[in-house]
């Protein structure tokens, strides 16, 4: 009976974790640190995810990026993912080579390239959910590019303020006025 259980158990939980499952199935190698993930990875980058599409046997996945710790410092981006259905390699109803996204949902995403192609994401990666990726934002530390901080910009003076200099206050230009009178 316990034998029953504990293989129950463990069908749940692969069933109910995606990664779990990808670990177990797709034979995925042990996922290690934030920071050794992302010494292997072409990029790591938080986003949103604007838009999905649909090409054969891939989604191309569109991203509003927020921060960037590693590779190209573009505020929208785009990764490729198996379907994880029909197409691609599947393995007990899964393609280890997909990732499923969320439309409208945040990410802490993990790329992968393999010679020319687009950038990848697959569940092997640690790819997941900004939720549930806030150990390893601490992890990471500081980004590389934050689009979420404004840049101070310098204001160029006008015309006016270049021969003139700033503008006289009411008050100002009344004492002024006052003691040429004097």
């Amino acid at each position: 009976m316990k034998k029953y259980l504990m293989a129950l158990m463990v069908l749940i939980v692969l069933v109910y974790t995606p990664n779990a499952h990808a670990l177990a199935v797709c034979g995925c190698d042990e996922k290690g640190t934030a920071v050794e993930a992302a010494s292997r990875a072409e990029s790591v980058f938080l986003g949103t995810v604007t838009r999905i599409k649909s090409r054969g046997s891939k989604y191309e996945v569109y991203f509003t990026v927020d921060k960037i710790w590693k590779g190209n410092q573009n505020k929208f981006l785009k990764v490729e993912t198996d379907r994880g259905d029909a197409f691609g390699t599947i393995t007990y109803g899964v393609s280890c080579d997909s990732y499923i996204f969320d439309e409208g949902a945040r990410y802490l995403v993990y790329t992968y390239r393999d010679r020319l192609s687009p950038e990848k994401v697959s569940r092997c990666s640690r790819t997941q959910k900004a939720e549930a990726a806030a150990s390893d934002i601490v992890e990471l530390g500081n980004p590389v590019y934050d689009f979420t901080v404004v840049p101070v910009t310098h204001e160029e003076p006008t015309l006016e303020k270049k021969f003139f200099g700033e503008p006289l206050e009411k008050k100002d230009a009344d004492e002024d006025l006052f003691k040429l009178e004097h």
